[in-house]
């Protein structure tokens, strides 16, 4: 959960900001932290529950985007029948 809080917020400090919002990085994470605090933190914590009832396979989220993807490619490929 942290680490998807941490990736929110870099997103946050290196992408511009979209059309309806204007506001400076540091506003717009101050608001983020803001919706995580009253009810963010609760609801990452239903999908995480939802999603591990569903899973097939878990993947670290504290690894590269890169390998990520490689990870998730190589487990779909291994339950390919031949």
């Amino acid at each position: 959960m942290e680490i998807a809080l941490a990736r929110r917020i870099q997103r946050i400090i290196h992408n511009p900001p979209q059309s309806d919002d204007d506001r400076e990085p540091v506003e717009r994470i101050h608001g983020f932290l803001d919706w995580y605090l009253r009810a963010g933190r609760e609801f990452y914590l239903a999908v995480q529950t939802q999603a591990r009832k569903e899973k097939d396979l878990t993947v670290s989220g504290l690894l590269s985007s890169e390998a990520i993807a490689e990870t998730i490619y190589e487990a779909v490929m291994a339950r390919q029948p031949l």
